[in-house]
Formats: C-alpha cells, structure tokens, sequence
C-alpha cells in the first residue's frame, strides 16, 4: 500500500495533485489533520513555509521556539508527541495545545533532513490515533520520497528566511574546525574585522551569543557540513 502511495504520488507533477494525494495517504493512516512544510530558522514564523495544512485554529503562527519544532530539527526519526510520550513538553507547545482534548491527543512527527540545507517536516495530528514505530519508519520514507518529488518538480521553494549567506557559511565552517580569525582571514583572503563582522552576523541569525553556540546552531539548521 505505501508503495503504491509512492508511486502514484511521483507520477503526477500539478502541486496541489501532489498535495492532495499526500493528503489522502494521511487520512488512509487516520490522521485528522495535518501540516506539512518547512522548518524555520530562529525568530522566524513557521506559516511562510508551510505547503499544505488543516491545522484547528486557523492560520499557523508559532515561531521556531515551539518545542515540537525544535524537536524536529533536532531528530532524524519519527517521534510521537502526546502527553503520555512528551509530558514535560506537550502543554508547552501551540501545535499540540490547537488539538483539544490534550489527555488523547496525539501527533506523528515525521522530520525531512533528506534536502539538506532544506529542513522540513510532516505533522500528523489526531485523538486515539495508533502509535506503532515500524508504520511510523515506512511513513517516514513515503513523506521523505514525497518531499523528493516536490522539490524535484520545483514546488519547493529551498531558501528559508534567515538563512546564513555564502560566506557566512565557510568563515562558520572554519571556524568549526578550530580555526583563528587570523587563519581564516588568511583563508579566505578577507580580513580579520570582516572576519568578526561575518561572525556577527551569523551569531545574529542564528540567536547564538558566541562563536561556539553559533557553530552548534549552524550544525542544526544545515547550515553548515561538519
């Protein structure tokens, strides 16, 4: 069944055709509502990214600082979040909070690193919804093969708002590895003030206080390869 899903949905190339068939698949799997789209970088809005949703609530609003998104970002598997697997968590976040009825609650998150500098993710949101960990790995692979798709027809737009600039990516990338403001200066034939300038600014984007919070946050927003 999830390979005919596949299938059918590469086979076809009309963005809401692809949407609307992913949106079948989650409502085959007993998903009541669902969002599906990127993940923002830090301060930034979710609702730009996102491709298709029925989310409650009307329109989506939370901002990176949402713990399911920032779980997402810093997990490769599917996870579930409910109050019985996130109860530290799970009231503290606008997605699940929009649910109702949080005691039953329940939603499959699925994130997308497969797209990299790109991240993504698929929200599947429901009350008594199953929570078995093999259907969840083959599900992850039929969003991942989806999102393949989207992008390779173009229905993705890959830059986020926020995103780190060429440069500032290799003054970061060195800076990873250990090296000075002198070494990379020398480097990248730039000097040091433009070196510490570029630092700052990726420092900013990123909401990091010092060089190395902002190689970390680089690190989990692909924005960097290390």
């Amino acid at each position: 069944m999830n390979l005919e899903d596949i299938h059918e949905i590469v086979a076809l190339v009309d963005r809401e055709a692809i949407l609307d068939r992913m949106v079948g698949t989650f409502r085959s799997w007993g998903a009541e509502y669902y969002l599906v789209g990127g993940l923002p970088l830090p301060g930034r809005r979710l609702d730009p990214l996102v491709l298709c949703d029925n989310w409650p609530d009307g329109p989506v609003e939370p901002e990176w600082s949402d713990p399911l998104l920032r779980t997402c970002l810093r997990s490769f598997r599917p996870f579930v979040w409910s109050r019985g697997t996130m109860a530290a968590k799970a009231d503290h976040s606008a997605l699940f909070g929009a649910l109702g009825n949080l005691d039953t609650a329940s939603i499959w998150a699925i994130p997308i690193h497969t797209l990299s500098p790109y991240q993504a993710c698929v929200l599947l949101g429901g009350h008594g919804m199953a929570t078995d960990m093999a259907d969840m790995h083959v599900r992850c692979y039929v969003c991942e093969r989806a999102f393949d798709h989207l992008v390779a027809v173009g229905h993705v737009e890959m830059h986020r708002p926020g995103e780190l600039s060429a440069r500032e990516r290799s003054v970061i990338e060195l800076a990873a590895q250990g090296r000075t403001a002198n070494d990379i200066a020398e480097a990248l034939q730039i000097s040091q003030r433009t070196v510490h300038a570029h630092l700052h600014n990726a420092s900013e984007k990123l909401s990091a206080s010092n060089k190395t919070q902002t190689v970390v946050e680089a690190i989990r927003y692909s924005q960097i390869d290390f």
